[in-house]
């Protein structure tokens, strides 16, 4: 079986999310969503738990798209990620899903290596992304890595920040997130996270 890890903030998951969620099944067989850390260092980060909640929210329906809490219990490290899933399904092959900004700072990360020569990756692609040039990079892993386009509404969470902060729960949302998260985040005291000026 092929096993999609997917990671990502998802502060909050919107219709993108789910969507590239979705479409990688047509790549892989299931697909684990990982949200971060909360010790990741990363601004406007709502709580682990909320954000693990709002993804299995709108994934409950899908028997093929499981959402793990493994780094919202502390794990920062894909390298551990992939080696903890690995464990999990020893005679399965894992696919690392990022996007082109990741594969091109991947040769920075902790035994970024290790993860090309172990694992495979899926670069998901949108618009203009020049991943031929990225791609350059990691010439000795090119079999190891895979890029799919895939056709989604550019979504921005900073966006979603500014319309809730400052026009409240509009309509307007409806656009980018699914009304179980609209639901979900009327019950969090964003402002601890958000602030209006950002």
């Amino acid at each position: 079986m092929k096993i999609g890890i997917y990671g990502g903030a998802f502060s909050p998951p919107h219709k993108m999310h789910q969507k590239i969620a979705e479409q990688l099944l047509k790549y892989v067989d299931k697909v684990i969503v990982v949200p971060i850390s909360d010790s990741y260092q990363k601004p406007h980060l709502l709580k682990g738990t909320d954000r693990l909640k709002m993804f299995e929210l709108v994934t409950a329906d899908n028997p093929h798209i499981e959402v793990s809490d493994f780094e919202v219990k502390g794990s920062l490290y894909t390298i551990n990620l992939l080696n903890h899933f690995q464990k999990v399904y020893p005679n399965d092959e894992l696919y690392f899903v990022c996007g082109t900004d990741d594969l091109d700072e991947m040769n920075t990360w902790n035994h970024y290596e290790e993860i090309l020569r172990n694992y495979h990756v899926i670069v998901v692609t949108r618009g203009n992304d020049q991943v031929e040039e990225i791609l350059k990079k990691y010439q000795e892993f090119a079999s190891h890595i895979y890029h799919v386009p895939i056709k989604t509404k550019e979504i921005s969470s900073t966006m979603i920040r500014n319309e809730i902060m400052m026009h409240g729960f509009t309509k307007k949302l409806n656009q980018y997130l699914d009304k179980k998260v609209i639901e979900y985040l009327k019950t969090i005291h964003l402002e601890q996270y958000w602030s209006e000026k950002e």
